[in-house]
């Protein structure tokens, strides 16, 4: 027979009782094993851990504040390497874990660096281009290996710009838009790993630097950031497959430089500049259709957080209260935000 009982805690115990001719136990059993059976067949299982949806909370700080840095999730770390505050330029590498909410240190990077692309591919951590110690664009690519905790240099990126953003689709990285020399670029290259190489691929319809971009499907979205007349709110579409881009809904709001993340299967943009430059606070969803108007805002209002998901959470790492850092009196910030989709 089965019986089912209500233990302490809110637990609930099945236990299966097997019963032949007044013995307990299988047909033969001694008591050592009939005792192992009836363990075996005894679990305990715990109620479900009641979920809030739609809600922010706060990690430990960060160690040190940034604007502009690069993140990357392997395993339960966060890596986040580079970026910018009111000391200069960065080159740390700050390891967040997400199960203990505790943070460590790495290696730092080869060139310090911030507003560069990021992007993990098998459990190696890339940085892509940025604006350097002395101000200038670069083309630098680095990956970070977390298991030797170690970088190395790889063939550089064919045009060098900051403000680059990155997405990954079938193990290929592809490095978005952009500013150099002036100006905000239509650029997209695709870097494989497997190679060590770069191809020139269509560009974007629209110029734009910092866009919030996600991999949904078989699709890269590039919504938002900054365009060469302001803030923009144009939205495109890349198949991979065809590379060729097309036209989507655009974003309700102009958000340049927002913490930008896809967690299950939504495409997520938190926080960002507004088109006068303002930070905000505002939480966009992209679905690949605009689904925004009911998600709660963070707690901060912040440009320039980098924004990864790690196990189905949104994450969302320092910032700052304006994206332009040099002589503007600019506060950096060092929280986690972390928002439960």
């Amino acid at each position: 027979m089965i019986t089912i009982s209500m233990a302490s805690r809110g637990a609930i115990t099945l236990t299966a009782l097997v019963a032949l001719a007044g013995c307990s136990g299988a047909p033969g059993a001694t008591p050592a094993q009939q005792s192992a059976q009836s363990l075996t067949a005894s679990r305990e299982f715990a109620p479900p851990k009641k979920v809030t949806h739609n809600v922010w909370s706060a990690g430990t700080a960060m160690p040190t504040a940034s604007l502009a840095a690069g993140a990357g999730t392997v395993g339960s770390n966060v890596y986040v390497v580079g970026g910018v505050n009111g000391s200069g330029v960065l080159g740390l590498n700050q390891i967040y874990d997400t199960a203990t909410n505790a943070w460590s240190s790495g290696a730092p990077m080869l060139t310090p660096r911030w507003a560069f692309a990021s992007a993990v591919v098998n459990g190696i951590l890339y940085a892509i281009g940025g604006q350097t110690t002395d101000g200038s664009v670069t083309n630098v690519v680095e990956a970070y290996d977390p298991q030797s905790d170690s970088w190395s240099t790889l063939a550089p990126m064919p045009t060098a710009r900051d403000s680059v953003q990155a997405a990954v689709y079938n193990g290929i990285i592809y490095a978005i838009g952009g500013y150099a020399a002036g100006s905000r670029l239509t650029t997209v290259e695709s870097y494989n790993p497997a190679t060590n190489a770069w191809t020139t691929e269509a560009p974007l319809k629209v110029a734009k630097s910092d866009p919030g971009v996600g991999t949904v499907g078989a699709s890269i979205y590039v919504g938002s950031g900054l365009g060469n007349n302001g803030g923009t709110t144009d939205n495109e579409k890349y198949a991979a497959k065809t590379n060729k881009w097309k036209s989507g809904a655009p974003a309700p709001i102009v958000q340049n430089a927002a913490c930008a993340s896809v967690v299950k299967g939504h495409l997520y943009m938190a926080g960002g500049a507004d088109a006068n430059g303002d930070p905000l606070a505002t939480l966009e969803s992209y679905d690949p259709k605009p689904v925004g108007g009911n998600l709660e805002s963070m707690p901060q209002a912040t440009i320039g957080a980098a924004g990864v998901t790690a196990a189905n959470l949104l994450y969302c790492f320092g910032g700052a209260s304006n994206g332009y850092p040099f002589g503007t009196g600019a506060t950096f910030y060092a929280n986690v935000q972390i928002y439960t989709p």
